[in-house]
């Protein structure tokens, strides 16, 4: 009797030249959960000039993002440098995803969404909602 090892599932991830979008508000309260919301979108093929003077093939080669939504369940994962991303995973739905940062303290941080080679950051600055201002 043979053994077999057990198959592991591999996440599905954008595929290369795909972008993300990552959107969200640059400010908030220490005491404000932010919705994160990102569109993740497949490279777009180009059509090559059918002249094939002017460098013209068959073949059709892909532009960064800008095409057709990643299939669903393609894995995004979050990271942010201070804080807390919930979830700190998720899968897509018609190429979108949103989670939630809940901020822990006062400052400037980063959020980070990557699925693939496809990465997009935002910068999202905390105030105290005691001090003046700080809305």
């Amino acid at each position: 009797m043979f053994a077999v090892p057990a198959c592991e599932k591999v996440p599905l991830l954008a595929p290369s030249g795909s972008a993300i979008t990552l959107t969200a508000a640059s400010s908030t309260t220490a005491d404000q959960e932010v919705p994160i919301g990102v569109l993740v979108l497949e490279a777009k093929a180009t059509t090559p000039p059918a002249n094939p003077q002017q460098g013209g093939n068959n073949n059709a080669t892909p532009t960064t993002g800008g095409g057709t939504p990643v299939h669903d369940g393609t894995l995004v994962t979050f990271t942010v440098t201070g804080g807390t991303i919930a979830p700190p995973e998720a899968r897509t739905v018609n190429g979108r995803v949103v989670v939630t940062f809940i901020p822990e303290a006062v400052g400037k941080f980063t959020v980070t969404a990557k699925s693939g080679t496809a990465q997009s950051t935002h910068e999202i600055t905390v105030t105290d909602p005691t001090s003046a201002g700080g809305q």
